[in-house]
């Protein structure tokens, strides 16, 4: 069927078909118009162009055959957009006489146009990374907003012509779990954070919450989803852990992070320990003679020492008041037996040049096995209580 013929069966068709001269006025229209167009025949015909359509200039109909779009207000004050195919007409004798249109009403499409439009300018403002990936038949970006510069430092467009750039930058870690980002059988109801690589080095550690869409046969095909930045919150989970495992007072880790260790030094490692216990000799002495602020300076003395003897795979701990724990792990026996003895060798050097010396003493325990560290750091507490009994007793004689 011929678009610009005049069909009676027009009325069938979604296109309005409209012919008009030279000078832009209507002379014929398609009587399917009155589904669209608020006007009566009488009131249409003889009427110019550009009264009913915002065309501004009259050649777009007659130089050539033209696609455009226009709009008008009907008369309840509602915007309508038309899709507009146009051609000239010539007589037999090869003259122009007008010009033939066909129209589409599109206002259904543009409303829903300018909604996405709406939304992508939202997306655009977000200042989480919003996205759209398609997985089937091949992995690629549909949409990834700019947030994602200002995150990784990453472009949009090196997203759309790489989609595999997540999998590069996600941190070692975390890669089995962005893997399971594209699985079906991936609960996709909570949040996925992870870690990602910023162009300058440093990990940002994002939460992604996803949507997947399946396809008839319950393939997944895509994935629509925004990531959020939660590097701050995450340091301020870790400041929390952390003071959560610190004592107070010296900086040190403190009895709860010793019960953490254990339990994973039984349960998920198995490497060689070294245990040294540390008792404080006369502390109540100290601060009963000194008052309790110089009892404390004491024990900060002891932390500092303690921090500078031990520098590599040590873990120090105070364990309760005037107890310390340090934990050497991955050591042989003979470096272990340095390490203990160096440290005798320090705490003489150290008294010999400080106004309130350190004295305590100290237990010893190895294993080449992190599984019996219960029994170790009872071995060494009953070493550090035997060296403790033998210097009273040398004190008193």
């Amino acid at each position: 069927m011929d678009l610009y013929s005049r069909n009676h069966n027009s009325e069938i068709l979604r296109e309005i078909y409209i012919e008009v001269n030279k000078l832009g006025n209507i002379t014929f229209v398609s009587p399917n118009y009155k589904y669209i167009l608020d006007f009566t025949i009488e009131e249409l015909l003889n009427r110019s162009i550009q009264s009913l359509l915002d065309i501004e200039d009259l050649d777009i109909l007659f130089n050539s055959m033209n696609n455009f779009h226009v709009t008008r207000v009907n008369k309840y004050n509602k915007t309508l957009y038309f899709d507009v195919m146009s051609k000239p007409i010539f007589n037999n004798r090869n003259e122009l006489t007008g010009a033939a249109m066909s129209l589409i009403n599109i206002t259904q499409y543009k409303i829903i146009e300018k909604r996405e439009n709406e939304f992508i300018k939202m997306f655009e403002k977000s200042k989480d990374i919003v996205y759209r990936i398609e997985l089937k038949p091949e992995l690629k970006f549909t949409y990834i907003s700019p947030a994602i510069y200002n995150i990784l430092g990453i472009t949009p467009e090196q997203c759309y012509s790489d989609a595999m750039i997540a999998f590069q930058v996600v941190h070692p870690d975390d890669y089995e779990l962005q893997k399971n980002k594209i699985k079906k059988e991936t609960d996709f109801t909570r949040p996925f954070p992870t870690r990602f690589k910023h162009k300058d080095g440093h990990y940002v550690w994002l939460e992604d919450y996803i949507t997947p869409f399946f396809d008839e046969s319950g393939e997944l095909i895509a994935l629509e989803g925004f990531s959020r930045d939660i590097q701050e919150r995450k340091n301020l989970e870790d400041n929390l852990k952390r003071l959560s495992y610190t004592d107070g007072l010296t900086g040190l880790y403190n009895r709860a992070y010793l019960n953490k260790k254990i339990k994973f030094l039984k349960e998920d490692s198995n490497v060689a320990i070294a245990i040294i216990a540390c008792d404080v000799d006369d502390f109540k002495h100290i601060n009963d003679s000194f008052g309790h602020a110089t009892g404390d300076m004491y024990l900060k003395n002891i932390a500092d020492f303690l921090n500078s003897t031990f520098t590599i795979n040590a873990i120090i701990i105070r364990t309760g008041g005037d107890e310390f724990l340090i934990i050497l792990t991955d050591i042989s026996l003979e470096k272990a037996k340095i390490s203990y003895s160096n440290m005798f060798l320090a705490l003489d050097k150290y008294n010999k040049f400080k106004k309130m010396p350190i004295n305590i003493s100290i237990g010893f325990a190895y294993s080449n096995t992190s599984k019996s560290i219960l029994k170790q750091i009872y071995t060494a507490d009953k070493d550090m209580y035997k060296n403790k009994f033998r210097k009273k007793k040398n004190t008193i004689i």
